[in-house]
């Protein structure tokens, strides 16, 4: 099973944990090496999501069942410029059960 590392701080933490919250949004860095292999991940591939609590160490491993895309324009006003546009890419990652990997 590939598995690919984030963290998440409470209490959002404890809601993927336990299964309250079964997904993670992400803002994708391109140059980040996570985002280019979620980009290969398949619906029929084995592949998982340690999240990590980075207050305590403690993690978990669960399945990634979904991995969907999505784009959000904002128009903020700055003290340089009356409107900005800014576009923002993310990545919602569901999560399935959770594993144990040996």
């Amino acid at each position: 099973m590939k598995i690919i590392d984030f963290k998440t701080v409470s209490p959002l933490f404890e809601l993927e944990r336990d299964g309250g919250k079964p997904f993670t949004a992400r803002l994708i860095d391109p140059h980040d090496k996570r985002f280019k292999a979620l980009a290969q991940w398949q619906p029929e591939s084995k592949w998982g999501l340690r999240i990590t609590n980075p207050a305590t160490g403690e993690s978990f491993i669960r399945k990634l069942v979904s991995a969907s895309y999505f784009y959000y324009l904002d128009f903020s006003e700055t003290v340089f410029t009356r409107r900005e546009k800014t576009f923002y890419n993310w990545c919602l990652l569901i999560l399935g059960e959770k594993v144990k990997v040996e």
